[in-house]
């Protein structure tokens, strides 16, 4: 079973749905899509374990570096990240990360977005 985080097209977290398969969640979604309402999912492959006070002091490091040069609502979503690692698995951090614009996301540590389930492409 594959777990997928089902969230709105504002990025709103709406529930957590247990597939067998893509094409099953892509029905899940068609079938729930309501007055021209777009769903998305995200699968949460990450690690089952909170993300350490190591690694998740390195995003912060990097928010407290960057926050005068991001706009409102980035930093909100960041620190929005924050509270999610510092309160769930690492893997519940990519239902934030997901809608975040790919600058944003590139701000984040590797080693904390592997551990969301996120891939390191090197150049």
């Amino acid at each position: 079973m594959k777990i997928y985080a089902i969230y709105n097209q504002y990025g709103k977290f709406l529930r957590e749905k247990q597939v067998r398969s893509e094409s099953e969640i892509q029905q899940y979604l068609e079938r729930n899509a309501k007055d021209k309402k777009m769903y998305m999912a995200i699968h949460l492959s990450g690690s089952t374990r909170k993300i350490d006070a190591r690694k998740l002091h390195k995003l912060e490091l990097v928010i407290q570096k960057e926050k005068r040069h991001l706009n409102v609502k980035d930093l909100k979503d960041l620190k929005m990240l924050v509270q999610v690692l510092k309160q769930r698995p690492a893997r519940y951090g990519m239902i934030v990360a997901g809608v975040l614009d790919t600058a944003i996301r590139d701000l984040i540590p590797a080693e904390v977005w592997e551990a969301m389930g996120g891939e390191v492409h090197k150049k």
